[in-house]
């Protein structure tokens, strides 16, 4: 197997990096007799840039056989559109179902939170209008407030 260093690819890569501004600053302006057209250059762009997202995506994956990396790629794209062809109606209904399930616990949350509020308010009404209970509430104020260790000095 081939190995190479971190910084041996590091290197190559500037060089390569160089060489490409180079190029391109030397044909910036294409004359007809270069033979350069919009489109041409346009393709060549596109090849630098796949070339550029390759070689980062291969040293993040520290892979360095460029065929089977290309390989690898193209049998996962392959792969993901075999699988969302065949069952994507399957998963389709499943992610809705999902969504539909947690939006139906949400209200079903809200709901519940709705009428814990009602019941809260219903209670202290209820405290608040109940003779016993305002008799109580004010016997403990007088004496909190005739108690001398709750006087401010």
């Amino acid at each position: 197997m081939l190995r190479i260093s971190t910084q041996r690819l590091i290197r190559l890569h500037r060089l390569n990096f160089e060489d490409r501004i180079r190029f391109t600053s030397s044909h910036k302006n294409p004359t007809p007799e270069n033979g350069l057209t919009d489109k041409s250059r346009s393709l060549e762009n596109l090849s630098e840039r796949y070339s550029d997202l390759e070689n980062k995506l291969m040293a993040k994956m520290k892979s360095h056989n460029k065929l089977r990396f290309r390989t690898v790629a193209l049998g996962s794209v392959l792969l993901i559109l075999w699988s969302t062809n065949t069952f994507g109606k399957e998963i389709k209904r499943f992610v809705g179902g999902q969504t539909a399930e947690v939006a139906r616990e949400t209200l079903r949350h809200e709901s519940i939170q709705i009428q814990t509020q009602e019941l809260a308010m219903a209670v202290v009404n209820t405290l608040l209008t109940d003779s016993q209970v305002l008799h109580g509430t004010s016997r403990f104020l007088q004496i909190a407030a005739n108690d001398p260790a709750t006087k401010l000095d």
